[in-house]
Order: structure tokens, then C-alpha cells, then sequence
């Protein structure tokens, strides 16, 4: 079994960066996302490709956490396009092989 610690990490920009934010060493069989800012409405976008959105991640009490069945190795995170400074989010990835 493989197992990427929890990261968190900060979002303070609205557009997917040319480099992927976080890279997985291992291919996961999911990934766990979970958005964890303070202000209630952040959104989070969540991309494999670093060009589309495959998830979105809106702040709530309780937090608002997303599970993906994927193999993705890469992946980017971006802040909604009207929200203003940092957002935050906390990610990990498994593998049960």
C-alpha cells in the first residue's frame, strides 16, 4: 500500500499554473480532496490536465470533501475567478496495491 501524506496547500491564483502543483511518486487508485479555507463561498478548481476543470471544490461547514477514482499522477489547483486572496486545500493519495 502507498500513501501520500496529507498536503495542504495554499490557492492564490485563478488560472492553472504551467507546472502541475502537486506530482504523485506513485500511481494512485484515488485521491481525496477536501477544501479548507476560512471563508465560506471559496471555491477551489481541481484539474489533472492543467487546462480543464474536473472539480469543484465550494467552501462549507463542514468541509466540503471530494473523493477520485483515478490514476492522475499530476495535478494543478486554481482559485474561483471572482475570489480575492488565498484559499486553502488539503489533498491525499492511496493506493491499496
Amino acid at each position: 500500500m502507498s500513501w501520500n501524506p496529507i498536503q495542504e496547500l495554499a490557492i492564490t491564483v485563478a488560472a492553472y499554473n504551467p507546472d502541475p502543483d502537486v506530482v504523485i511518486p506513485f500511481e494512485p487508485q484515488e485521491l481525496n480532496f477536501a477544501n479548507t479555507s476560512t471563508d465560506v463561498g471559496d471555491e477551489i478548481y481541481v484539474s489533472f490536465d492543467g487546462k480543464a476543470d474536473h472539480i469543484k471544490l465550494v467552501r462549507s461547514t463542514p468541509w466540503q470533501t471530494f473523493r477520485a477514482i483515478t490514476k492522475q499522477k499530476k495535478v494543478w489547483f486554481r482559485r474561483g475567478l471572482f475570489a480575492g486572496g488565498t484559499a486553502s486545500v488539503a489533498m491525499t493519495a492511496n493506493s491499496y496495491t
